[in-house]
């Protein structure tokens, strides 16, 4: 079982101002629990055992909260955090250059701090080691047009991501979301640069795909949503409220 994650933490929250004025976006609540504490007890329910978590926009205040709660309130022996401060946004997949350091396995996931999931992190991990590509997207169903469109061929290959493409050659058969979890082989810090403003899709992937690798999807049908925009933020209490989530 893949024992790394980490999570994107770094970004303004314009979406949801004037709230992340005063605090960072993954330091919002849901059901009375700052988004970044539910991701750490998600994250430790499924097995992990090293989280790395990048921070800019008020970081002081999310590494106090993190840091308290892992530290002093969990305690945790087995469990290494890592906080890294960015100096400057460096996007999804600039962040990947120095989080390199602190990956001791082939394998993590990368999450979206601002996605709320009960997607079982333990089938995405088998599927893309056992499929042995550079990284697996997972996708579901959806929609919402606004959200990252994934393009897959026949054999869950991303040809596409939005306009992004990965393979003029072939054609699609499915069209999915993306739901901002990613699994990762350590292969892809080869196409990061340091300090450079990168998206991991647009950049990164792309990068990677020019020089022959793949990009797997892994499809979930489990519950998941986008808590980036204050009516999503609204819907995700709504949904707890009619029994679609349970925390």
């Amino acid at each position: 079982m893949i024992q790394t994650a980490f999570i994107l933490a770094a970004g303004f929250g314009t979406r949801l101002q004037p709230w992340t004025f005063q605090f960072p976006k993954p330091m919002l609540t849901i059901l009375n629990k700052p988004v970044i504490l539910w991701h750490i007890d998600n994250l430790i329910k499924n097995g992990i055992k090293n989280i790395i978590i990048n921070s800019h926009h008020l970081k002081y205040k999310l590494k106090s909260l993190v840091e308290f709660y892992v530290y002093e309130k969990l305690q945790l022996e087995d469990l290494k955090l890592t906080i890294l401060e960015e100096g400057q946004i460096l996007g999804t997949g600039g962040p990947l250059y120095a989080v390199k350091d602190f990956v001791n396995e082939d394998n993590f996931f990368v999450i979206n701090s601002d996605v709320i999931y009960q997607i079982n992190l333990h089938d995405c991990a088998g599927f893309h080691v056992s499929h042995k590509q550079i990284s697996t997207m997972i996708v579901r169903n959806s929609d919402k047009k606004e959200l990252n469109q994934v393009y897959t061929d026949s054999h869950q290959n991303i040809i596409r991501v939005a306009e992004i493409s990965f393979d003029n050659s072939k054609q699609y058969s499915k069209i999915n979301a993306f739901t901002g979890i990613h699994v990762i082989n350590k292969k892809i810090f080869e196409y990061v640069e340091k300090d450079k403003f990168q998206c991991i899709i647009r950049n990164v992937y792309k990068s990677a795909a020019s020089n022959g690798c793949i990009i797997k999807a892994f499809h979930s049908n489990e519950y998941w949503i986008d808590i980036g925009d204050i009516q999503s933020y609204k819907d995700l209490h709504i949904d707890w409220m009619q029994g679609k989530f349970v925390n």
